[in-house]
């Protein structure tokens, strides 16, 4: 529930949550009116979590506005609770953002468990998990553009999960070597994926 004061710099508001579980991530969206009549549209995601009866305050701290406002509206396209449900309109790449992030972590480590249990060499289960996550470049993916979800961006949304997945694979090949790169990866396989769940609402 967002609610602001005159204090408040514009596009800043506190969000109180008012439910029973802690909320993991957020998609926020902000709408701004000038005096002249024209409108902008900004959005926001953020993982900090709020704790049920907390609050936490949100600020659209990528734009200033140059002409006088005739109003600000903010809207919460999008919530994950702790328990992976979501909920809202999901309209801005929020689902997506963190169900393909989920299932590529999750494909990579139930390939390396597959292949430790069959004896295959460390380094070629990592040569195999990066058909999974793409190469570990040096200059890390865009992150996708902010906006209403589009084919473009979940493309985009698809490209950064993978390449920040395969950067973190490098870094522990680099810092204990594939042997034990490859032990970290089968152990996560024992994690089940979080029942997540989407409820959508207008």
């Amino acid at each position: 529930m967002p609610s602001s004061s005159p204090d408040d710099p514009p596009g800043s508001a506190m969000l109180t949550n008012t439910s029973d579980r802690a909320v993991v991530a957020r998609s926020l969206v902000w709408r701004y009116q000038d005096v002249n009549g024209n409108t902008r549209t900004g959005g926001r995601t953020s993982h900090s979590v709020i704790l049920p009866g907390h609050q936490h305050q949100c600020t659209d701290s990528g734009w200033r506005p140059t002409t006088a406002l005739a109003s600000i509206t903010l809207m919460i396209d999008g919530a994950f609770f702790a328990d992976a449900e979501f909920v809202g309109p999901g309209r801005y790449g929020l689902w997506e953002t963190v169900t393909c992030k989920s299932g590529i972590r999750s494909e990579a480590a139930q390939a390396a468990k597959s292949a430790q249990s069959r004896g295959v060499p460390a380094a070629d289960i990592l040569e195999e998990i990066g058909k999974i996550t793409g190469s570990a470049t040096s200059r890390p993916a865009p992150p996708p553009h902010p906006g209403p979800m589009t084919p473009r961006k979940l493309e985009q949304i698809i490209a950064k999960a993978q390449n920040t997945f395969a950067r973190e694979i490098d870094w522990h090949r680099r810092s204990t070597g594939d042997e034990r790169t490859v032990d970290w990866l089968a152990s996560m396989a024992n994690t089940p994926l979080p029942d997540y769940r989407k409820r959508v609402t207008s």
